[in-house]
């Protein structure tokens, strides 16, 4: 079923299924080539923005200097969950918002902890983003999937649909 939002809604969604996946195939242009690294998410905010740790000398930031459209595809097989984020992504350098955004974990990427030279974060304005969600787990969609074949009915897919357009 497809199913629409509104902007405030559909953020609403987008951190919420982000939250639930945590991690993400974050997609650079390179010319004409795609490059393609996965990446943890450090937080969405409630407008939808998104923001990651990274390197700041590192080929992904030298690509966003020339190109900073970002594709972010988020996949949570296990729930049947997907994500797909076309957005513009920025560096940034402020020590205040990587204070206020640090966790333990990072410090296994930054060692040096905030004050790590090599520390940045990567802001990601969405664009437009549209999800798939079964909202089921696997072995429920399976049972699903061997009821409608045994039933000649159609499996129910779940919802789908914009969350930002």
């Amino acid at each position: 079923m497809i199913k629409s939002f509104d902007r405030e809604e559909g953020s609403k969604k987008l951190k919420d299924m982000i939250e639930s996946i945590g991690t993400c195939m974050f997609i650079t242009k390179n010319k004409n080539e795609n490059h393609v690294r996965p990446m943890a998410t450090i937080k969405v905010e409630e407008n939808g923005t998104i923001w990651f740790f990274t390197k700041l000398h590192s080929g992904k930031t030298d690509e966003l200097k020339n190109d900073n459209d970002v594709e972010l595809l988020y996949s949570h097989p296990g729930k049947d969950s997907y994500v797909d984020v076309i957005g513009k992504a920025y560096i940034e350098t402020d020590r205040e918002k990587i204070k206020e955004l640090w966790s333990p974990i990072a410090k296994a990427w930054f060692p040096g902890g905030v004050d790590d030279p090599e520390i940045s974060l990567l802001k990601v304005e969405v664009d437009s983003a549209y999800y798939w969600d079964s909202g089921t787990n696997k072995m429920v969609s399976f049972f699903k999937q061997v009821v409608a074949a045994v039933t000649g009915t159609r499996v129910a897919n779940g919802e789908e649909g914009p969350l930002i357009a």
